[in-house]
């Protein structure tokens, strides 16, 4: 039976957390969200998103590639949103922009909810002025994000980063005791083509992997950084054995993405079996 944790400050009732992007706004009703210890909510951006042109999603033998681009309502409908929203759980919303200032700005606005528990940056989404380059691509671009963010908000900040993160350990050695916890990892970048027509499935042409084609990837890291480091595992948590390796290897929590969409009563199994 999955007992408590608590990462540094947060506490979470049980190790499980929906990731972003699988939830809605934390307020989808086919997934019963107030079994998991906390949920993300989709990464809100300052304006509004109208995200990539279809298809977004594709199966893969192993995982599942998504290229939703960021989809949101902006930081102004959200926080209209917020007002009537009744939270499942413990409430992380993420949080993107296109420089530190956007991440500033979103997180000194929000941090006045106290409904709001925590954020998540989410550092591994496309930066479209450097030419579609990720945000947290390196130690120079993720400590400036966290340097303005930590500026904007006293609430604890989870940092997810993407596999490529430049100077990774780095990053992690010194933002350590400044965050709450690291999460990793986002998505791998992938794609896939349709053998009838020629051309690629998604309708942005390449994604990111998830499902359990990654986890072996993103255990390795865990365990390497996990004695050291606070982390928040993600990829490819879809089975209760798979959930085990992750806190075996060190991570403290465990954010489930593919899983839910696969078998929206996931939570219940990790529950139980974890």
């Amino acid at each position: 039976m999955a007992e408590a944790v608590i990462l540094k400050s947060l506490t979470l009732k049980n190790p499980f957390i929906a990731s972003s992007g699988t939830c809605g706004y934390a307020d989808v009703d086919f997934i019963p969200l107030d079994k998991f210890g906390a949920v993300v909510t989709k990464t809100i951006t300052i304006k509004p998103r109208a995200g990539n042109k279809p298809p977004r999603l594709v199966e893969t033998p192993a995982g599942l590639l998504n290229s939703i681009g960021l989809q949101n309502m902006g930081l102004k409908a959200f926080k209209t949103f917020l007002a009537k929203f009744e939270k499942p759980t413990t409430l992380i919303v993420s949080v993107g922009g296109e420089s530190p200032e956007e991440f500033a700005t979103i997180l000194r606005e929000l941090s006045t909810y106290d409904l709001i528990d925590a954020f998540e940056l989410n550092l591994s989404c496309p930066n479209v002025k450097t030419g579609g380059e990720v945000v947290g691509k390196d130690y120079a671009a993720v400590s400036n994000i966290l340097e303005a963010s930590l500026n904007s908000s006293k609430k604890p900040l989870l940092v997810k980063l993407s596999p490529f993160t430049e100077q990774l350990e780095e990053v992690l050695d010194h933002w350590e005791s400044k965050v709450e916890a690291f999460v990793l990892f986002n998505t791998f970048p992938a794609m896939d083509i349709d053998t009838q027509s020629g051309k690629p499935i998604l309708g942005a042409i390449s994604g990111g992997l998830s499902g359990p084609a990654i986890y072996p990837i993103v255990l390795n890291s865990v365990y390497k950084y996990s004695k050291a480091h606070t982390l928040v595992a993600s990829g490819g948590i879809v089975s209760a054995n798979i959930a085990k390796k992750f806190l075996l290897a060190g991570a403290k929590a465990l954010e489930v993405g593919t899983g839910n969409l696969w078998n929206p009563l996931f939570i219940e199994t990790l529950i139980k079996e974890v």
